[in-house]
């Protein structure tokens, strides 16, 4: 049985013969199966964190715990005579892991998330752990921080100290003056790095860590530039990277950068009531839906902006009950108001969903099935174009999230389209499938390659057609009709990770999301059953290519899907 907590905890450092404790702050859910261990920056304290502690109840079940280093918030100092060095922080840290290990959370997986000079302790962490650390986020911590900048840093806090005085300011900050003076000179830094005449550098320390890894930075930053995050993904070329605007050091935790972060560790928000539709008491699975008449339900993918936002707006004009799920409430919340302010539009709901974890989506389908609603109509629209590297579930990421994590969920849903008996699988492609010559089944698995992700793009929508043909042929008797689509080329923020001369290129053929939603709607509302299998264009059923309608291609794809996706065949063929 999972319960949530929220508590302050102590414990003393084995072996300490001066019997200090340190201090810890926990939230979230008990047992959990993701442990999340926060490490301040070393004139920081944990709470630092308090806006992740504050998430942690909504993260599903998942712990986060974030700790004071010696002499911080309510840890002990060290005693006198005991200098205060990294190396001290970093056996801290591992006694705290091992201290949370010895009160039973066996948690599947384990991150670690530092600020500043605490996200280099947690990279050390993660080379000295007994047991595999999942992913380690690093708040403005870069490949290289050159002396300059670790000069300003100690010339700011020498300024700050004589300013009110080394007491006062160390009280202020709750933390003991001794760590403070430490803290304004290199010498507190003795855990191995390189260092050469332009700085310390932590690019082998990064190439050393197994774990994945992602990095927030801030804009003004005079520690992790903007430069100095791109020589981290030459590093690591999987670190998924988020930079904050208009800030400085540490990047703070604003809630686009909790949902980047949530979305960084694997997290997948729960079904709380603010975001769940009520179930009914009727206990009918047919009738379930506590609406007035027999309003059909929509779930919609990637509704936050563009064809999926329009999409909604018009659905819910008709009446359509809407479920509209996504990464980001906060992103998607301007469409449920503006869906709230039109005459008799049944109230809209957000589902939590990430695309690119196969674990998400089994969380978000079986938070929709709970409710016992019947689905009759799946819009497949979220897509990204331009994105590099491998999704969490790993796979080539317009790959993985265009076609795996739409098929992962009509699959997971089938339940619910089943019992709406004449029910619609809408997934919007792209006439970008035309421009894949050849299939490579290899490239699927591997990063992406080009320079634009162009080519991943097209790809990965050759396979949403191939994909919508084949549902259409395994579920042509089953009430079930699919239809693929081409929206027409729609300005939408599916192009903003296309690089910048690409986009400006792109922007002067671009139509509006409005225009481009006509099709998908045609596909989800007047669309005829025999026209099942079909790709649309400009409102009409046109020619895919070739290749898209190759039956035994159709097939393969299915079969490696479902061997990928480890589901079962709910549509055997």
């Amino acid at each position: 049985m999972h319960q949530l907590l929220r508590q302050v905890g102590c414990f003393p450092v084995p072996n300490d013969p001066s019997g200090r404790c340190l201090a810890y702050s926990a939230s979230g859910c008990v047992p959990c199966e993701h442990l999340v261990v926060c490490l301040p920056g070393l004139l920081e304290t944990r709470k630092a964190f308090e806006p992740l502690l504050r998430m942690a109840g909504s993260w599903g079940r998942c712990l986060v715990v974030a700790l004071d280093y010696c002499g911080r918030g309510g840890s002990d100092a060290l005693p006198l005579g005991t200098d205060y060095r990294a190396s001290v922080y970093l056996d801290d840290v591992r006694a705290l892991l091992a201290h949370l290990h010895e009160l039973g959370l066996q948690p599947r997986r384990t991150s670690l998330v530092g600020s500043s000079m605490g996200g280099l302790i947690a990279l050390h962490a993660a080379l000295k752990s007994d047991r595999p650390i999942h992913c380690i986020v690093l708040n403005d911590v870069g490949a290289r921080i050159d002396w300059s900048s670790l000069h300003g840093l100690y010339t700011e806090l020498s300024a700050g100290v004589n300013k009110l005085g080394l007491e006062a300011f160390a009280e202020t900050l709750q933390v003991d003056p001794r760590a403070v003076t430490a803290a304004q000179s290199t010498g507190h830094w003795d855990l191995p790095t390189g260092v050469d005449l332009w700085g310390m550098r932590f690019d082998e320390l990064l190439a050393g860590v197994e774990s994945r890894l992602a990095l927030v930075f801030s804009q003004h930053s005079p520690m992790c530039p903007a430069e100095s995050a791109e020589r981290v993904r030459a590093a690591r070329p999987d670190t998924r990277l988020r930079r904050v605007q208009g800030a400085a050091h540490p990047a703070p935790w604003t809630p686009e950068t909790l949902d980047w972060l949530a979305g960084s560790l694997g997290l997948t928000q729960i079904a709380t009531e603010a975001t769940t539709p009520s179930v009914s008491t009727s206990g009918n699975a047919q009738t379930g839906l506590t609406r007035a008449g027999n309003n059909p339900v929509a779930l919609i993918t990637g509704a936050s902006s563009g064809i999926g936002r329009e999409t909604a707006l018009e659905l819910a004009r008709r009446g359509w009950v809407l479920v509209l799920a996504g990464r980001s409430q906060a992103r998607i919340s301007p469409v449920l108001d503006a869906i709230a302010t039109l005459p008799h539009a049944p109230p809209p709901r957000f589902l939590p969903l990430e695309l690119d974890d196969l674990q998400s989506v089994r969380v978000a389908a079986a938070h929709f099935l709970e409710l016992g609603w019947p689905l009759d109509l799946l819009v497949n629209n979220a897509g990204v174009a331009g994105e590099r590297g491998l999704t969490r579930s790993g796979f080539e990421y317009a790959f993985g999230v265009n076609h795996i994590g739409h098929f992962a969920l009509t699959l997971h849903l089938w339940p619910a389209l089943i019992a709406a008996r004449q029910a619609r699988v809408v997934t919007v492609a792209s006439r970008a499938h035309r421009w894949v010559w050849h299939w490579n089944w290899e490239r699927l698995r591997q990063p992406t390659r080009s320079w634009t992700g162009v080519e991943e793009y097209a790809r990965s929508k050759l396979a949403n057609v191939l994909f919508s043909v084949e549902l259409a042929r395994r579920a042509g008797g089953l009430g079930v009709s699919s239809y693929s689509l081409h929206p027409g080329v729609v300005d939408t923020e599916i192009w903003r990770r296309l690089p910048r001369p690409l986009r400006a290129f792109n922007r002067l053929r671009l139509i509006d999301a409005r225009m481009g939603a006509r099709t998908t709607l045609h596909c989800a509302l007047h669309a005829s059953a025999r026209e099942s299998g079909q790709y649309f264009a400009d409102g009409r059923p046109a020619e895919a290519d070739p290749l898209a309608t190759d039956p035994q291609l159709a097939r393969a794809l299915w079969e490696r899907s479902l061997e990928w996706t480890g589901l079962d065949d709910v549509l055997p063929g």
